[in-house]
């Protein structure tokens, strides 16, 4: 587990600190104002991924020119509906920041050479293989608050696993959060995440799909919230969940969030899991 070096609770998110998770929110301090939350210092594979405005979401460094979103978080509209035949917008991405006003500096941001939408991307429904990939114009060094994440090399993405997760998503004022906040949150068991949407997904009326809902199938894996009533929320699109191996200590990218709608109305959240996106991530990105 990881040990928190200053915890002080927010919004959404998870609980990071220097080297360890901490999966013991009880001893974190909570503010009854908060949805849940904490506040944290730098994330080093954190990734903010913009398009301008309050169009904001997160990603997960993997390489020293590679940056893994979420495919929406390239379309200012997100839906299948909406974007077909609108190529995905270049965003601007911004590493090593803990704080929005930061976009402001521009040595905080990374050139961006092209976007890599998953071939298959929003093919049935808007939250198919929700994921791509961002190459950056210049090789990163890598530092102290810019290290990437290790691919997975076995399932981490389990039922009861904890991970954490970070960003700058909606919070009790309905607004993007101006500190980037973290949360620790447990996968959840697959089949009751899958049927919980599927019986969101019809309309007892008229039976029609409800397209705000993700098909839960088998390349994603869900979270849910905390006792708390923690959740990810809008803005926490293309975070990463990431887990800690406790043989080896090191830190693997075990998803990336596509559905982050859940805020205090649904209980799950809902990830592209990353073993079964490896080939195509290889394939596109090559040796690292």
């Amino acid at each position: 587990m990881w040990s928190p070096v200053a915890v002080v609770l927010v919004v959404s998110g998870l609980c990071l600190a220097d080297e360890t998770f901490t999966m013991d929110k009880e001893k974190a301090y909570r503010s009854r104002r908060m949805v849940g939350g904490l506040l944290t210092g730098k994330i080093p594979w954190q990734v903010l991924v913009s398009l301008g405005g309050s169009q904001i979401g997160g990603g997960a460094l993997i390489g020293d020119r590679w940056v893994l979103t979420a495919g929406r978080n390239l379309f200012h509209n997100k839906s299948h509906e909406a974007r077909t035949g609108d190529p995905p917008s270049i965003p601007k991405v911004y590493l090593g920041i803990t704080h929005l006003r930061e976009m402001e500096e521009s040595f905080n941001e990374a050139e961006v050479a092209e976007v890599i939408l998953h071939p298959s991307f929003q093919n049935t429904s808007d939250w198919d293989n929700d994921l791509a990939l961002i190459k950056l114009k210049h090789k990163l060094a890598f530092e102290g608050n810019k290290l990437p994440l290790y691919l997975p090399e076995k399932e981490y993405a389990v039922e009861d696993t904890y991970g954490i997760v970070a960003g700058w998503g909606w919070g009790a004022l309905l607004k993007n959060s101006e500190l980037l906040k973290t949360l620790t949150l447990r996968v959840a068991n697959f089949t009751m995440c899958q049927q919980e949407f599927i019986n969101q997904n019809w309309n007892s009326s008229d039976k029609q799909k409800l397209k705000s809902i993700p098909d839960v199938d088998e390349n994603m894996f869900c979270t849910e919230a905390t006792k708390y009533e923690e959740n990810v929320c809008f803005g926490d699109a293309g975070a990463g969940f990431v887990v800690q191996d406790p043989e080896n200590g090191k830190k693997y990218l075990a998803g990336i969030l596509s559905f982050d709608k859940s805020c205090r109305v649904d209980k799950y959240a809902v990830y592209m899991k990353l073993t079964a996106y490896l080939p195509w991530i290889m394939s596109t990105i090559g040796p690292q």
